[in-house]
């Protein structure tokens, strides 16, 4: 997939605050087809354990979770094109996810991650920085690097400094402690905090709104390796996208003269649709994924029955209809 210079890729981050229920999958691929991003980093997606899933439209979602309980977890959700182009990804913790793309000349790693609250404890935080700290040295140095969070950190407008890694167009002129974190992390690593970089009102900066309508906060930001800062052409809200989270939709332009992504073209089986002419045909196979739904358990989680739901539909497929010779 060539990956226009001029115009840029949108890539975005959101804490969508749960997934577990299946239909949100589908309006989160939805929204992403709607606000053209190609690719999306999700924090408290809330599945237990690591894996893949490919959506009902074909967007690609890799996730890293707990292994116990539905907290936390972190996603990376692809569109269909891009993920021709992932060449590895490592579900690091359920707070950290990483995925490396192929490009023709520097390829990209997209680190995904969700911080503790401001409110815990020191140890908590210690062990989060200390893991994304190790995940970032561990990026190939050649690599164009992507950092994108919920860090609940707030970094103000002041980069009295810090003009490094960080312009004056941040939101308010509070900073507290996971924002003191965050800006250790980027002194550390030559990371440049994108937000900071444009001069957007306010109602394009806040990532975060508390119930009361009024306390808005930044504290969802997109970090880019300071070399490559002018690869990065904006970064803003989307209020209009909606997932009923009280975080907002943060999207970055990005524009990389080397990012022509490499794909090769594989030849797809197709279904025999045809025999959906044969009114008995139709019936047959409505029947045949009836049974298979029928006797998926109630019990497992909504990611599984999305999966063997899927299932269902391609087995059903291939029994009643077969593969359309070529």
């Amino acid at each position: 997939m060539n990956l226009s210079y001029q115009k840029g890729i949108r890539i975005g981050t959101w804490n969508i605050r749960t997934l577990a229920q299946a239909s949100r999958l589908a309006q989160l691929s939805k929204e992403m087809t709607r606000c053209n991003i190609k690719i999306l980093g999700l924090s408290e997606v809330r599945w237990k354990n690591s894996g893949d899933i490919t959506t009902s439209d074909n967007h690609y979602m890799i996730y890293s979770g707990n292994s116990t309980t539905h907290i936390n977890g972190i996603g990376i959700v692809i569109s269909t094109k891009i993920k021709k182009s992932l060449m590895e990804w490592n579900p690091v913790s359920d707070r950290l996810i990483t995925a490396r793309f192929r490009a023709k000349n520097r390829n990209i790693t997209i680190i995904q991650c969700y911080a503790p609250t401001e409110i815990a404890d020191d140890s908590e935080k210690d062990h989060f920085y200390n893991q994304l700290q190790s995940t970032i040295a561990s990026a190939q140095k050649r690599d164009i690097k992507l950092v994108m969070d919920d860090f609940n950190g707030k970094i103000g407008n002041n980069n009295n400094n810090l003009d490094e890694i960080m312009g004056r167009h941040g939101l308010g002129e509070a900073r507290n402690n996971n924002g003191e974190r965050l800006i250790d992390l980027c002194m550390a690593n030559r990371l440049f905090i994108g937000s900071t970089r444009f001069p957007h009102k306010d109602i394009h900066k806040y990532t975060w709104q508390a119930p009361d309508g009024v306390t808005r906060n930044q504290i969802d930001h997109v970090l880019i390796d300071k070399k490559h800062l002018k690869s990065l052409l904006d970064v803003r809200t989307m209020r209009s996208a909606d997932m009923y989270s009280d975080h907002k939709l943060v999207v970055a332009k990005i524009r990389i003269r080397t990012m022509n992504i490499i794909t090769t073209r594989t030849k797809q089986k197709k279904f025999n649709i045809e025999k959906f002419k044969n009114k008995g045909e139709r019936r047959n196979f409505c029947e045949t994924v009836t049974a298979k739904v029928n006797n998926i358990s109630p019990t497992i989680s909504a990611k599984e029955k999305w999966e063997l739901v899927q299932k269902a539909y391609v087995e059903s497929a291939n029994e009643v209809i077969g593969i359309k010779n070529p």
